[in-house]
């Protein structure tokens, strides 16, 4: 069955993948699985909850996938429907990947491309490829909470970028509450939120173009109480029609900016819901 395109994973740089599964455990209590691509020159965990952390086992100047690459952001993954039409439909306007990766367990293959997209590091993948790779593994949009909800992507222009993403990925936009990252904003059912002309105030927090994965947890009260006292303030605050509030707490993991939201409130987060 075809599913339109959607996010389904966010992939970013880490300098110690120990630290970083240990704080992801211990402050949001996620776990992490470990594929075995690559494993001489990277170590990758992979969760249901959409969250990539890389550790680099070799400089990256001797990595191709990463060359162009806003580090330490990777990439923000779209699952579609068939990848090799969407590469047709972006060479066919002279849009290549940087880089191909292959897929081992389906023998498919993904592209990765760091230009393109106004500065947006986009991984284009064929819906279903990678999660048959860990199976038993659901994909983001049937993952139980905890997960990301919606990636929050950085732009100088939505009706620059917007209308690439539709083109090429039939992706719909809503406007929504920018929730103190920018000027503007726009959402929709695949969980991309671009928001244009970033508070330049937060720009510590940023990881280039990612301000923030938006996390939704049925307890946000007691996983927010957890990282504050980790030592780790709110910077921003959103609230929903329900009077609940998504919380951004800025780079809090891993250099990974993180919001936590209410399950119950995912629908307005998307721009399904509005108020």
């Amino acid at each position: 069955m075809t599913r339109p395109t959607r996010f389904c994973r966010v992939a970013w740089i880490v300098d110690d993948m120990d630290a970083t599964t240990s704080q992801l455990k211990e402050l949001l209590g996620l776990g992490m699985r470990f594929g075995n691509i690559a494993t001489d020159v990277i170590k990758a965990g992979i969760e249901e909850h959409g969250l990539e952390p890389i550790q680099l086992l070799v400089p990256a100047d001797n990595l191709p996938f990463m060359h162009g690459l806003p580090y330490p952001l990777v990439e923000i993954a779209l699952a579609v429907d068939d990848c090799e039409e969407s590469y047709r439909r972006l060479a066919a306007d002279g849009i290549l990947p940087s880089f191909t990766s292959p897929l081992p367990g389906p023998d498919t293959q993904e592209h990765l491309y760091a230009n393109g997209f106004g500065g947006l590091p986009v991984m284009v993948c064929t819906d279903g490829d990678n999660e048959s790779m860990m199976a038993p593994f659901k994909d983001l949009e049937e993952a139980d909470p905890p997960k990301i909800g919606v990636i929050t992507m950085g732009v100088d222009s939505i009706d620059d970028i917007a209308p690439l993403f539709t083109k090429y990925f039939d992706m719909e936009w809503t406007e929504t509450d920018p929730a103190g990252f920018g000027e503007r904003a726009v959402v929709g059912k695949h969980r991309v939120k671009l928001v244009e002309r970033p508070d330049t105030a937060l720009d510590a927090q940023y990881m280039h173009s990612l301000l923030a994965a938006e996390m939704m947890f049925d307890d946000p009260d007691t996983i927010c109480a957890r990282i504050e006292a980790a030592g780790i303030p709110v910077l921003r605050e959103r609230e929903f029609s329900s009077g609940r509030k998504a919380r951004y707490f800025g780079n809090a993991i891993a250099g990974l900016p993180l919001t936590i939201y209410d399950t119950r409130d995912d629908a307005e987060a998307r721009g399904i819901a509005c108020r």
